[in-house]
């Protein structure tokens, strides 16, 4: 809708006469069209045309004039359309009290108006902060008078849905009082029991259902929205991933980013505060279209997932298991600011939030392995929640409910949980320090380490008693700034991340093996080859024999271009009798990739039946087999003479995995050459050499010819390429090699040209 056809509707919409009698006028229509217009001169040019609030006639032209206020007041920022929309509102409610609307839209211009402020010395932040929380603690803030202006509303009509919606949405940004929350439910329910079936108020609903824990009702309630509404599918997602139900949860979710719209993109953002980066808050303020926005969602739950090398399913579930945890037992009770772990070590607060440092810790790291806290007499509220993060390690994170303070804050020193005011004497204070110490040495070296020294340190008095050695003298305190430096050092770089690691049953040795070929039009295909030691598997044994259940995941990640692609499956894989030491199990992924040098692989293997699994990670380069240039594939190493489940074309081949084979015994080499044209004469060098320098080859001299450290294999021959420029080639490499690690380089040169191509691949050979 342009704004010219969009001014009209609105004119026309100014122009209708008030509802009379029992018919309440409907205002929700003219309040969005409202909500869409940019230009701050024709909104309040539109609300100079209107009757003045106090001579009105008619409800009419008061809610307009305030709705138009309202609206300038959220584009330009200036306190005076705000203070003119609360005036507007308040003659409403004065001259037409019995109308809904009339609370209503005082209540929306408390709640989006700006917070109080006090006539104090000091700059707009200190008289704006100290105004809003004297006004809080007497419930005259705006939050708490839009609370009491709606509860007017729902008295008048029970059945005003919009009115339970902005009561409920109130009560979920406070998340202090379930209380309030509560009573936003019954508001809610109210509003559906009178036939409100808005989108607007069954999310809601179902928002509220899950803040107080009742999952079950948060599905039903969202599945009751008609249509597919992005909000409404975010909620059914949400809900569905609390009761456990993956899947289906994540696919409402995912399916709500896929229909995303403005007013649905502002609470899948909100979700993820605690989370963002500083570069990923940057992303989303300059992602100004939806595309951009849904774009911007995939790709970062698409990231998380691949960093903890699980589904996004997992990964999204995951959080809000964590979110859910934090809202019911971490919500930070101060209700001024939004401090922040990372600011209080150092780091910038990318977003505000409900939630004390311990609830941020949760939801970027999950539930602590342990949570440790001393009790001695002279100390602070304490506690020292132990991790071992994936990729980070062990951490600890030491929170204290600083003297005032109803929150636990993440402290940078141990010794800040001392009570500082506490009458103590100075044994009383040695004994607090060292029970601080001593219980927290089990998880930390550098404690364990002090505290043998502590105790020397602490231990030496004079002779009426007291300690020789000051609790903040310079050899007590250097010992513990050691062990601190490396607790902030790691805590704020635990801070810059989140982490997620699925729960296995126990660690699952596996190898793997990845090589790429071209496809048509020249993209890429990589191979994930599997090969799992049999007694490392749990297997299903049937009358018809032997199955092994897993599930095999291929995520790779380009970095440069933030870009994630990935393969998840299922495989079941039988055999005629159960394998024994020894033996493996193997099995391949093939999937189509980016070509980029920048590339991070993850490869998860499972083992359904037995819960054990693991996942490896490193660096790979996803060749690109664009162009004309003459090119050789990454190099396949298979069993001689064998046949097999993977196959190029015509061949069909038994992948050598683990790359090892013993002395005398042969291996099959399989590559392709690219773009060289059929009939071309061209040579390739084969050179086999060892990598470890400790492995010589032991008969490599008497079989090559070429010395004890090296082998070398020439031949001519000439091209039989297909239509499409494609070579294969099936090599046979017999050589008696010693025990160690080894290189194979393949070099081919056109003849008719001179150009040349190489590959390489390493393998080991076992004595």
């Amino acid at each position: 809708m342009n704004l010219r056809h969009l001014l009209s509707t609105i004119v026309a919409v100014l122009l209708l006469p008030g509802a009379a009698g029992a018919q309440r006028p409907d205002f929700l229509p003219l309040r969005d069209s409202i909500a869409q217009l940019t230009d701050v001169v024709q909104l309040q040019r539109l609300e100079r045309s209107l009757e003045m609030p106090g001579v009105a006639r008619t409800l009419a032209p008061v809610i307009r004039r305030g709705l138009l206020a309202l609206r300038s007041w959220e584009l330009s920022g200036d306190r005076a359309d705000a203070d003119r929309a609360r005036e507007t509102f308040q003659v409403a409610v004065q001259r037409f009290p019995r109308e809904p609307w009339s609370h209503y839209g005082l209540a929306l211009a408390l709640a989006h108006g700006p917070e109080v402020r006090l006539p104090v010395l000091g700059g707009a932040l200190p008289q704006v902060t100290l105004g809003q929380t004297v006004a809080e603690i007497f419930k005259r803030d705006p939050r708490s008078r839009a609370r009491r202006a709606l509860r007017e509303a729902l008295g008048i009509d029970p059945g005003f849905g919009p009115a339970a919606v902005l009561l409920a949405r109130l009560a979920l940004d406070d998340a202090r009082d379930q209380e309030l929350v509560r009573e936003a439910r019954g508001a809610l329910l109210q509003a559906r029991q009178a036939g409100d079936r808005s989108t607007a108020t069954a999310q809601t609903l179902a928002a509220v259902a899950t803040a107080l824990g009742n999952y079950a009702a948060a599905a039903r309630a969202a599945a009751g929205a008609e249509g597919e509404a992005a909000g409404v599918l975010r909620s059914r997602g949400i809900a569905l991933l609390l009761q456990g139900s993956e899947a289906p949860g994540y696919a409402a979710y995912r399916r709500g980013i896929d229909l995303l719209t403005d007013d649905a993109a502002g609470p899948y953002y909100g979700d993820l505060t605690v989370l963002l980066t500083p570069q990923e808050a940057a992303e989303w303020r300059v992602a100004s279209t939806v595309d951009a926005q849904r774009a911007w969602l995939a790709r970062f739950w698409d990231r998380r997932a691949a960093e903890a090398g699980v589904t996004p399913a997992a990964r999204v579930g995951e959080h809000f298991r964590r979110l859910a945890l934090a809202r019911a037992s971490y919500v930070r009770q101060a209700r001024r600011g939004s401090e922040s772990a990372g600011g209080l070590l150092g780091e910038t607060a990318v977003g505000e939030h409900v939630f004390d440092d311990r609830g941020v810790v949760l939801i970027r790291h999950g539930v602590p392995r342990q949570i440790v806290s001393s009790r001695q007499r002279g100390l602070l509220p304490n506690e020292s929640w132990i991790y071992d993060l994936p990729g980070i390690g062990p951490q600890l994170f030491h929170f204290v409910a600083l003297r005032g303070a109803q929150d636990y804050t993440l402290v940078g020193d141990l010794l800040d949980a001392l009570d500082a005011r506490a009458p103590l004497t100075a044994v009383e204070r040695q004994r607090a320090v060292m029970a601080l110490i001593e219980d927290r040495a089990n998880y930390e070296p550098g404690y364990r380490a002090a505290m043998g020294r502590l105790r020397s340190l602490l231990g030496i008095a004079y002779a009426d008693g007291s300690p020789a050695v000051p609790l903040d003298g310079t050899e007590v305190r250097s010992i513990l700034e050691r062990v601190d430096a490396d607790y902030r050092r790691g805590a704020r770089a635990a801070l810059r991340t989140d982490t997620y690691a699925h729960a296995y049953e126990g660690a699952l040795a596996f190898e793997q093996d990845l090589f790429t070929f071209r496809t048509p039009f020249g993209r890429t295909d990589l191979t994930a080859a599997f090969a799992i030691p049999a007694e490392e598997l749990e297997p299903l044994v049937g009358s018809g024999g032997t199955e092994y259940a897993l599930r095999l995941s291929v995520i790779l990640t380009d970095t440069l271009q933030d870009v994630v692609t990935r393969a998840d499956t299922a495989r079941t894989l039988r055999v005629d009798g159960p394998l024994g030491r020894g033996d493996f199990l193997r099995t391949f992924v093939t999937l189509p990739v980016i070509p980029s040098e920048h590339t991070v692989y993850r490869v998860v293997v499972e083992d359904v039946v037995g819960g054990r699994g693991s996942v490896r990670a490193g660096g790979a380069t996803m060749r690109d087999y664009s162009g004309t240039s003459l090119q050789v594939s990454d190099v396949v190493l298979a069993r001689p003479d064998s046949v097999g489940d993977w196959r190029r074309g015509d061949v069909g081949l038994d992948l050598l995995l683990p790359r090892r084979f013993g002395p005398d015994r042969p291996v099959t080499i399989f590559y392709e050459l690219y773009n060289l044209p059929a009939d071309t004469p061209y040579g390739t060098e084969i050179t086999v050499e060892p990598t470890d320098r400790g492995g010589l080859f032991d008969r490599g001299k008497g079989v090559i010819g070429l010395g004890p450290d090296r082998i070398r294999l020439r031949f001519d021959d000439v091209a039989r390429s297909d239509r499409e420029g494609v070579a294969q080639e099936v090599r046979r490499l017999a050589s008696a090699l010693g025990k160690g690690s080894y290189s194979l380089t393949i070099t081919v040169t056109n003849r008719r040209t001179g150009e040349s191509a190489t590959t390489r691949t390493s393998f080991n050979v076992s004595g």
